[in-house]
């Protein structure tokens, strides 16, 4: 993948068992391209996905509620925050850190 463009493309070919992690992808890409609107329904269809039975998916949700209303305050915060998640995941899997 080169960007957050390609991301989505991904993520729109994912199969339904993955609804999650495509709205996820989805409105964290739209965020990093600029086309806000998009991300806000992205994360409505998040909320519509999420199993709030299943752990992992109510953290996932939590993530992209505390972004939204980040979002909404200010656009660089929200991209700051994506920034700073992607240097923690990518320390934790012991990736290159960009």
């Amino acid at each position: 993948m080169t960007g957050p463009r390609e991301m989505i493309k991904a993520a729109e070919r994912l199969p339904e068992t993955q609804e999650c992690h495509r709205w996820e992808t989805i409105a964290y890409s739209d965020i990093m391209v600029g086309d806000y609107r998009e991300a806000g329904m992205a994360f409505k269809h998040l909320a519509n996905a999420v199993d709030m039975n299943i752990p992992w998916q109510v953290e996932v949700l939590e993530r992209a509620k505390q972004l939204e209303q980040s979002l909404q305050q200010d656009v660089e915060k929200a991209k700051q925050l994506l920034e700073q998640w992607e240097q923690f995941s990518a320390k934790n899997l012991g990736l290159p850190i960009s």
